[in-house]
């Protein structure tokens, strides 16, 4: 497994007779690490290896496992990962022509690193909530956009975007329903 740092900045301390905690160290992947996102309230850190076939999500607080997504079976080069503004959800583009829309609030049973619950999630994994392709186009950057209620409307937005910025210079926008489950 490839270890990462995870150093809270709120402790860090310029201060020279004051000492900041250590930075933590998070097993992550077997392979080298390819992408990394941090939620906006900055309470969680997604990582994706460079085999581009699983996603992982650690709490930064307590710097545990939240969660493992998988992108698919097939190994892919993950190009982005980034969550929506709430960090309920999380997008991944790839090599694949695809993007993954995970729901972030929906926790794995019994999550765990032992290679039986590897088998598991290749058997069982979660999977993305919304996945939508996009025409051969290397995905650069991806970001979230809530659907603006019209004026007079009652209770909260359903709908939520993510808008992929491609290399070419095309985007491409996509809206979900927030209530739809797989």
């Amino acid at each position: 497994m490839l270890d990462f740092q995870l150093v809270a900045m709120d402790k860090v301390t310029p201060s020279a007779d004051k000492k900041s905690l250590p930075p933590c160290v998070l097993t992550a992947h077997v392979g080298d690490i390819a992408v990394l996102a941090v939620n906006a309230q900055g309470t969680m850190l997604a990582s994706g290896s460079t085999k581009g076939t699983i996603i992982r999500i650690f709490d930064t607080r307590t710097r545990l496992p939240l969660n493992e997504l998988r992108r698919g079976t097939d190994p892919a080069t993950l190009h982005c990962l980034a969550f929506s503004p709430c960090g309920t959800y999380l997008a991944s583009s790839s090599d694949k022509s695809t993007v993954h829309i995970f729901n972030t609030r929906e926790r794995n049973e019994d999550y765990g690193w032992s290679m039986r619950s590897m088998r598991n999630f290749y058997e069982e994994g979660k999977r993305s909530c919304a996945q939508f392709s996009l025409p051969d186009d290397t995905v650069a950057k991806l970001g979230f956009v809530a659907e603006e209620m019209e004026e007079g409307s009652k209770g909260t937005a359903s709908q939520m975007s993510v808008v992929a910025v491609c290399s070419n210079g095309t985007f491409h926008r996509f809206s979900f329903n927030k209530e739809a489950k797989k």
